[in-house]
């Protein structure tokens, strides 16, 4: 999100990023730097995104309920927790379709375009540069929240999907506030 927003506001920042993420690993301890190039949460995310997948082949219209995943994740896991231990997706729109069924994930879907569509084309008519960076850095954050929901579970925590929510409402503010002041 830093990289798309510095790319499309400001080149400094993207060098100064970069810049300080070096400094950053080259001052971090081993554990740090082992942990940066570890695979083992990519493994693991692609086993439980495979099991994920045969849950959905399982019920792809209904799936098998709201918020249901981490208990049902007990009976289609394939390791040594089988039935014993439940756990989460680590990918929201997958977990969403296991829960709701490929439509429900095609509403969320389509909501969230919505929102990054229609708040985009607002910003871009937007002339004043405060009023432009603003709501462009927060469109920015919330795409970013919906790429992060790839890879975690950003959707499935209540404080996360709060702010989620309040930055989504924050940007039409802003925009509905520029819109009035023109």
């Amino acid at each position: 999100g830093l990289t798309l927003l510095s790319f499309l506001r400001s080149k400094v920042i993207i060098v100064a990023f970069l810049l300080l993420a070096v400094i950053f690993y080259a001052i971090s301890s081993q554990e740090v730097k082992n942990a940066i190039k570890s695979t083992i949460s990519f493994k693991d995310r692609f086993v439980m995104w495979n099991d994920s997948i045969a849950m959905l082949k399982d019920r792809p219209l209904r799936g098998f309920g709201l918020n249901t995943y981490f208990e049902n994740y007990k009976l289609y896991r394939n390791d040594r927790y089988k039935y014993q231990k439940g756990s989460y997706a680590h990918n929201c729109y997958l977990q969403q379709a296991v829960d709701l069924g490929i439509p429900g994930l095609i509403i969320f879907v389509y909501f969230l375009g919505s929102v990054l569509v229609s708040s985009f084309r607002s910003i871009i008519k937007i002339k004043d540069n405060f009023y432009s960076n603003c709501c462009f850095g927060m469109w920015v954050g919330v795409l970013n929240f919906t790429l992060y929901a790839f890879v975690d579970t950003a959707f499935y925590s209540l404080p996360l999907a709060v702010l989620f929510y309040f930055m989504v409402g924050l940007t039409f503010a802003s925009i509905d506030i520029y819109e009035k002041r023109v």
